[in-house]
């Protein structure tokens, strides 16, 4: 389904095509917050849910704030867009200089269950690894299984259990 990256300095691009068409990944900029904000209001309630573990708006605020703050360097996001719409996103973090970076992944339902989260990550990954980072850590709602699948198959090797509800793990990136 999805081609090889294609690689500019400085940005990951890379396209994918679903049943809704063509979907392309780059790394976010300054110029997305207008697309993240459209984002994170499309998305339904159960999504918010199961993205934020709350089922309120608190979690997109709190999201658009965090956001505000990519660096490139210790915090970095990857969008997916159709046309001129982000339709996903992909975001990591770590402490400055630290090599363990925690990741989060969201999709626009609509393009949910179609590879647009499987090329976030496999492209958030790279971006990460090509910043010094050799480990990514998450946490998902237990009962997001297919979040939960998608740790499984693209990191079968990763670490995770299942705690309170909550899916954590840790993959080991490989060597580029």
């Amino acid at each position: 389904m999805a081609q090889p990256a294609r690689r500019r300095v400085g940005r990951v691009k890379q396209r994918t095509r679903g049943r809704q068409g063509k979907v392309v990944l780059r790394t976010a900029g300054a110029g997305d917050m207008a697309g993240f904000a459209e984002l994170l209001a499309r998305l339904s309630a159960e999504s918010v849910r199961r993205r934020f573990f709350t089922p309120g708006p608190l979690g997109p605020a709190w999201e658009l704030r965090y956001l505000e703050t990519l660096d490139g360097m210790d915090r970095g996001a990857v969008v997916a867009t159709s046309g001129s719409r982000i339709v996903g996103m992909a975001r990591w973090h770590r402490e400055p200089g630290a090599t363990e970076a925690e990741m989060a992944v969201v999709v626009e339902d609509g393009w949910q269950h179609r590879g647009v989260g499987t090329a976030l990550v496999r492209a958030l990954a790279d971006g990460a690894r090509g910043r010094g980072v050799s480990v990514l850590t998450g946490s998902i709602l237990a009962d997001n299984s297919p979040a939960v699948r998608l740790v499984r198959v693209n990191a079968p090797w990763a670490d995770g259990a299942v705690r309170r509800g909550v899916y954590e793990f840790r993959i080991e990136l490989p060597a580029a």
